[in-house]
């Protein structure tokens, strides 16, 4: 099936294309082993994976290595869920907004949350068709704004081993600092977490 042009770019086509795949239709989880990725390094593109990479192996201690403080994504949660109710609150948009906190809010207006709405109240008809279009805008990419809003504003880049310990509530099998090494192919666990699945 064709649909929409895949672009040429600087970096991220894997990204790229799952947020376009993903509009097509659902993006299954297969049983079975998983499929191991090797990282590795890159110069040829501005940004993405292999640059990323190369950073964190020119780290001369894990204790240098900083990511998303898990706070980011906590709103993250909030928000997907509060996006529920949005075909509710479509003729009074600011009520609907106005139960998010602030920083939270703002970063929607960034994204110009308004156009959604517009679209929700002159073309939806159900809140089933509701559900999909907002899934569809709120897509990988515009999720990936959504945080980087909140990184900028509300939530800076954390020491990597603190980020762990935050978010080790939502583990079923916490980490500590001890559990990670950086190895010759970048980080390195020790032993498994297991994702909660509440």
């Amino acid at each position: 099936m064709h649909r929409r042009a895949v672009f040429r770019r600087s970096g991220g086509e894997d990204f790229y294309l799952l947020n376009k795949i993903a509009k097509l239709g659902k993006i299954a989880q297969l049983n079975g082993d998983p499929i191991q990725l090797e990282p590795r390094t890159s110069s040829r593109v501005p940004f993405g994976t292999g640059p990323a990479v190369d950073k964190i192996m020119k780290l001369d201690s894990l204790s240098d290595f900083t990511s998303y403080d898990p706070e980011v994504f906590r709103d993250l949660a909030q928000l997907l869920r509060h996006f529920k109710t949005l075909w509710q609150y479509r003729t009074d948009s600011r009520a609907w907004l106005d139960r998010l906190p602030e920083r939270m809010k703002t970063a929607l207006l960034s994204l110009d949350i308004d156009s959604l709405v517009r679209h929700l109240q002159s073309q939806v008809h159900s809140k089933a068709a509701a559900l999909t279009h907002i899934e569809r805008w709120f897509d990988g990419f515009r999720t990936l704004k959504f945080i980087h809003h909140l990184q900028a504003h509300s939530f800076p880049q954390i020491l990597f081993t603190e980020a762990l310990l935050r978010a080790n509530d939502i583990l079923d099998n916490p980490l500590e600092p001890g559990d990670l090494v950086l190895g010759p192919n970048g980080i390195q666990f020790t032993k498994t977490g297991t994702p909660n699945r509440r």
